[in-house]
């Protein structure tokens, strides 16, 4: 059973008059939990607080360290301090918180992340829990993140979620094994068909999610793990390439042997002619007639 105390306007917690509401964290796992004045009667504060007595943890916006409870389409989310609705707003917990709740646990599509994945099937909202419809998928990489993927839709009781409403979501949750207490936190919505979501190592492998057709009734989804593409090639060889010889190749004795004796010569390269060539005739007659006429008279 769990225990809520409506307190009268006046009280205070650690001095504090302006308190709201006061529960046991999710370690603890107590029953009790305390309100302020009013706030005794906003669903989305009551809600909250015995959310965190069942062990439920923080729902974090977009990324695994978001701003705290800002996960805004469910409870345990955003801060709903402000709210003065005392009928609403009416939505769920998010698929990590309501996995771990095991409310829908027939309902549930584990797969486990250390082996390659192909699934493609159908999504439906919490509201139309009916029959074998599938309505979570959790992809296992326990002791890292988890990740659970839902179809938010936006109806019944879960017409007041105040963000991503008829939508993909995906949230991780840190090192439990899926009913255990821990943060969640959002990191994508797919909204129009072939959005996906990559997950770069997850049991070892590179995980596409990828949206195929969504409607307000449900969405279709196609997960598929590979080998990521920037895996390393094999462990590299320690081993040199040719073993070096036992002992270095050293010869003293030298690569062309030197020719017996060198070649000299003590006669002139061409003999002397024996009888000089002397001749008393000139080497050309001289002509018979000058080459040139001299004038006839002298010049001035």
């Amino acid at each position: 059973d769990h225990i809520m105390i409506c307190l009268p306007y006046g009280t205070t917690e650690a001095g504090n008059e302006n308190w709201i509401a006061s529960s046991a964290t999710p370690s603890t796992l107590d029953s009790l939990s305390s309100y302020n004045d009013n706030y005794c009667i906003f669903p989305a504060i009551t809600m909250s607080n015995v959310g965190k007595n069942l062990g439920l943890a923080a729902s974090l916006g977009a990324g695994i360290v978001g701003p705290p409870f800002g996960d805004e389409s469910g409870l345990m989310g955003y801060d709903y301090s402000g709210e003065t609705d005392d009928d609403g707003p009416e939505m769920c917990f998010n698929a990590a918180k309501t996995y771990q709740l095991e409310w829908f646990s027939t309902n549930h599509v584990d797969l486990d992340a250390s082996s390659p994945i192909f699934w493609n099937g159908i999504l439906h909202g919490f509201v139309d829990q009916a029959g074998g419809r599938n309505l979570i998928i959790r992809i296992i990489d326990t002791p890292r993140n988890d990740y659970y993927i839902h179809y938010n839709k936006q109806a019944g009781f879960n017409s007041g979620t105040a963000a991503d409403g008829d939508k993909v979501m995906i949230v991780a949750k840190t090192g439990t094994d899926g009913t255990g207490t821990g943060p969640s936190a959002v990191r994508a919505t797919l909204v129009d068909p072939d959005d996906s979501f990559v997950i770069a190592d997850v049991g070892g492998f590179e995980m596409v999610i990828t949206l195929i057709t969504r409607d307000g009734t449900s969405a279709s989804l196609n997960i598929l793990s590979t080998v990521p593409s920037s895996s390393p090639s094999q462990m590299p060889s320690f081993v040199p390439s040719r073993d070096p010889s036992s002992s270095p190749s050293l010869s003293v004795v030298p690569s062309s042997d030197p020719s017996g004796a060198p070649s000299v010569s003590q006669m002139p390269s061409r003999s002397p002619s024996r009888v000089p060539s002397l001749s008393t005739a000139p080497s050309n007659d001289p002509s018979s007639i000058p080459s040139v006429t001299p004038s006839a008279l002298p010049s001035d």
